[in-house]
């Protein structure tokens, strides 16, 4: 349940401003598509992503809340090359590398229309990751990157609490094989709190037209190509984010054991953890594919939604946390979402120079 000692708090905004912020984000620090959950093979070339996503009014699940929820979104990815790609054209293992420096951006508005509070914050997110390319005989990929990400609302942003962003993904491919699987694992908040997770899938692809990939727990595509640079693709895929939010007397500190709705006693009282997850199944127009554009239209429904908000103990801010119980915590109902991405590649691809390497060395 929703509890009375939330404080109604609205604010008039500029329709401009999370374009405005996000990209200003971009220059200087940045949050991913990933943050969100698209983990995406995709986007592990040279390239720059913007992608935004909305989701309408809808109600929360519990039937004594006469209450709605909605949501709009912004993203940018970039994976900016480091230099040229490096290709080892001698024996050895190791056959080429290519240093890359991920940034990425997120703003996020959302909306709660509850009889208890009337809420309209206005969330940021940023990561900044070294990241490294390699390809290995076979060949296989291994893609490691590293570094800081944070996720705040408006009056919280300006002093972020830093929290680690790994990642690492590995392929194995059997020569004259349709199949290549996926292994690795990430630190991520795609469930909404702090978790290491471990990633594994494949890809398939039995002939030009059909390809189906997917890493477990993050998300599924099946493609099909419907022309030369077309593509239907059929997603599920998960999202979520934990976000640092301004108390500002929002949620009451509890008075006795056992009162519940409210922040216990030995924990902060300016700020609490606002946690929101949710999936997603979809189908996905892509056009555009190996092009200096490319562009995706995406429709479907967004379900198995949760927003909770606990609470973060004195002093300590954790990024692997045991979550307290929390203060809220509610389902939404299923909703429909639209998703539009504008992608453009910066640079040479290392996967692209090695394919080109080979066919050079096939050639009589």
């Amino acid at each position: 349940m929703i509890p009375q000692t939330l404080r109604a708090s609205t604010r008039s905004r500029s329709p401009f401003g999370p374009i405005v912020l996000a990209a200003a984000a971009v220059l200087l620090s940045a949050a991913p598509a990933r943050a969100q959950g698209d983990v995406d093979l995709r986007l592990l070339r040279p390239s720059l992503t913007i992608t935004g996503i909305g989701v309408p009014e809808e109600s929360f699940s519990d039937d004594d809340i006469d209450g709605d929820f909605k949501s709009t979104n912004l993203q940018l990815l970039a994976n900016i090359p480091l230099g040229p790609a490096h290709l080892k054209t001698g024996g050895g293992g190791l056959l080429g590398w290519q240093p890359m420096l991920t940034l990425g951006a997120g703003a996020t508005d959302q909306t709660f229309d509850l009889p208890a509070v009337d809420r309209e914050p206005r969330l940021y997110n940023g990561l900044l990751n070294a990241s490294l390319l390699l390809i290995s005989s076979k060949p296989n990929l291994h893609y490691i990157s590293v570094g800081a990400s944070f996720a705040e609302d408006e009056d919280t942003v300006s002093n972020p609490d830093l929290r680690g962003s790994a990642l690492y993904l590995g392929t194995y491919h059997k020569s004259d094989s349709a199949w290549t699987f996926v292994y690795g694992g990430a630190y991520s908040f795609v469930y909404g709190r702090g978790l290491l997770l471990p990633a594994f899938g494949f890809i398939w692809v039995p002939n030009p037209t059909w390809a189906l990939s997917g890493i477990v727990p993050f998300g599924w595509r099946l493609s099909q190509r419907v022309g030369g640079t077309t593509f239907l693709n059929y997603v599920l895929w998960v999202s979520g984010q934990r976000y640092g939010f301004n108390n500002d007397g929002v949620f009451s500190q509890c008075t006795g054991l056992t009162d519940s709705g409210c922040i216990p006693q030995n924990f902060r009282d300016d700020k609490v953890y606002e946690r929101v997850r949710e999936q997603h199944v979809g189908v996905e127009l892509e056009t555009g594919r190996g092009r200096p554009v490319s562009f995706l239209a995406q429709a479907g429904l967004a379900f198995a939604r949760n927003m909770a908000f606990t609470p973060i103990e004195t002093g300590h801010d954790k990024s692997i946390e045991s979550v307290p119980d929390s203060i809220v915590d509610e389902g939404i109902d299923p909703a429909p979402y639209l998703r539009l991405s504008f992608r453009f590649p910066l640079g040479k691809s290392l996967i692209d120079e090695a394919r080109a390497k080979a066919k050079d060395v096939a050639q009589p």
